[in-house]
């Protein structure tokens, strides 16, 4: 097998980054024969407070988890079956429902509440100087900025954070010697939306809509001081309603996205600096006024997030800063809401043959205002977080 693993100088933990079509490159899980399993178990404790479109000043406090369990099994040299479940339970709502469903149940994915298979494929892979590999089925799909402490995504990172979401349909990759990874995602959506998280007024019930796609080309060996680079498009055909309404003009919807993260310096222990800088641009997007504000013409179709990130300040301690901004024409990111501006801070503790533990402060804010609302809606959280891997 002559083919080489271009991932081994990453710093961002692969409960971050790593989809569906990930998780057999490790030689040692590729080369097993036998059921294997692996899963990841995640709490959280959040605080938010926030203003409505009335002003209103609300606080809620939240305590819950999400688990989630794979297991797979080898069949000859080249078919992997893998089937994943995944569930969310919080603390004062935790009377478990299992559902089944192409479209995710909430705006956000499962509901507080809920189970689902969110991975059920089979895996064919052919190894060479170049890796083919194909996943068809319900699968997890991740292209992400990675900075070490953040993996934040402008637009596509399947069940981030503590949500569970998912891709239906076939995700394939080839990989060469230089580096460079190609992928092709063809995504099948419900009449009643997508299972990845898509925002309004983004509509699939047309049967033109059924069908997206995803083409990506990724670079993750270092060239000098540059660590990631990265080109995404995303393309949805007649899920744009225009004017914000079913019986309006339905268009096409796409948008382009570029990634690039630096670090300094090149060595994998001891302090060092991750620094990256994510764009996409959508070229048609809906109106100002089916959007409520009060001018003509197209809303912003730019979205642009930047990172700074402080690796093994002491050993397994690192800090990061995040800022990003979204016009209310982009309406791809699972982690950004169209029309907003965003300031994170996150403290990140790797302990040793231990969990993950991170803290969160982050505000939010929208940047304009909109007609029915004088005042824009802000938004204060903070979260205290832990992560278990296991199986791997």
């Amino acid at each position: 097998d002559d083919y080489i693993d271009d991932e081994y100088s990453d710093d961002t933990p692969d409960v971050e980054t790593d989809g569906s079509i990930d998780t057999v490159i490790d030689e040692s899980i590729r080369g097993r024969l036998g059921w294997q399993w692996s899963g990841d178990l995640r709490v959280i404790a959040t605080h938010l407070e926030f203003e409505d479109e009335q002003k209103n000043e609300l606080e809620h406090n939240d305590l819950g988890t999400r688990a989630r369990v794979d297991v797979s099994k080898k069949f000859g040299e080249k078919v992997r079956l893998n089937i994943g479940a995944a569930a969310r339970c919080f603390y004062n709502e935790c009377n478990l429902e299992f559902v089944q469903q192409p479209e995710i149940p909430s705006p956000n994915g499962l509901t507080r509440s809920q189970a689902t298979f969110d991975e059920l494929y089979l895996h064919w892979f052919h190894s060479g100087q170049k890796r083919f590999d194909v996943v068809a089925g319900r699968i997890q799909t991740r292209f992400v900025l990675r900075g070490g402490v953040f993996a934040k995504s402008l637009d596509r990172n399947d069940s981030n954070n503590s949500r569970v979401t998912w891709t239906d349909g076939l995700h394939a990759t080839l990989r060469g010697r230089s580096g460079w990874r190609s992928n092709f995602i063809l995504q099948r959506n419900s009449k009643n939306g997508s299972g990845s998280i898509r925002h309004e007024p983004l509509d699939f019930d047309d049967s033109g809509a059924r069908n997206s796609y995803f083409i990506g080309f990724e670079n993750l060996q270092p060239w000098g001081h540059v660590v990631q680079r990265g080109l995404d498009i995303t393309y949805l055909p007649k899920s744009l309603l225009k004017d914000n309404t079913t019986s309006g003009r339905r268009v096409d919807y796409w948008g382009v996205v570029g990634r690039l993260v630096v670090r300094y310096p090149q060595d994998l222990e001891g302090f060092r600096f991750r620094g990256g800088l994510e764009v996409g641009y959508a070229p048609d997007t809906p109106t100002r006024d089916s959007v409520r504000f009060t001018d003509s013409g197209d809303t912003d179709g730019l979205a642009w997030n930047i990172i700074l990130d402080g690796i093994d300040i002491k050993p397994g301690h690192s800090l990061g800063v995040n800022y990003g901004r979204t016009g209310k024409g982009w309406l791809l990111s699972p982690q950004y809401f169209p029309d907003s501006t965003l300031f994170e801070l996150r403290y990140q503790w790797k302990i040793r043959q231990g969990p993950i533990m991170e803290t969160r402060v982050r505000w939010q804010e929208e940047q304009h205002n909109a007609v029915a609302s004088p005042d824009r809606r802000a938004e204060f959280d903070f979260y205290l977080r832990f992560t278990w891997e296991f199986g791997r």
